[in-house]
């Protein structure tokens, strides 16, 4: 059960960032202006992150959410790969909030500033994320598979509204 748990966590996690990396591809400028209104990163790194990011989190994404649900050997280095970006979300986010730059957040081509929910979330799913790599955490068939793929779905979901859900 644990590993379904855990493993949800990864594929809500995975699907977010898959998610949000099709939104910023989609978006870019709008992605870049938002880059530039945190004021964290010098102007001349904003346009090649601006450019970079959106297929770093398609690949990290669907690498994870691909050996999530085939169990193909190179989980534990996209796994890894999830939870580094998380991990540096959650510090990014932690940043902006700390600075109180009432800025949009970028996440998923929204127009929301960073709160205490949207860190939470990053962080929430770093540790998912990094508890999947385990050793004692296996990959789901048949029936668990669904299952976790279902969870994995509505915690992703739901993971997408939370800081909403906070909001006065």
């Amino acid at each position: 059960m644990s590993s379904i748990v855990t493993l949800s966590g990864a594929v809500a996690g995975a699907l977010l960032l898959l998610t949000a990396g099709i939104l910023h591809v989609r978006a870019p400028r709008e992605f870049r202006a938002a880059l530039a209104g945190h004021r964290i990163l010098p102007f001349r790194w904003q346009r090649t992150t601006a450019r970079l990011l959106p297929a770093v989190e398609i690949i990290v994404g669907a690498v994870a959410l691909t050996t999530i649900v085939t169990g193909l050997p190179g989980a534990t280095p996209a796994l890894a790969a999830l939870c580094f970006v998380y991990a540096t979300f959650t510090a990014y986010s932690y940043l902006l909030l700390r600075r109180g730059n009432a800025a949009a957040c970028g996440c998923f081509g929204g127009r929301e500033p960073v709160t205490l929910a949207t860190v939470l979330r990053n962080a929430l799913l770093a540790v998912t994320a990094a508890g999947s790599l385990i050793p004692a955490v296996t990959t789901p068939t048949g029936p668990a598979l669904a299952l976790t793929l279902a969870v994995g779905l509505v915690v992703a979901v739901l993971g997408w509204m939370w800081p909403a859900l906070f909001r006065p």
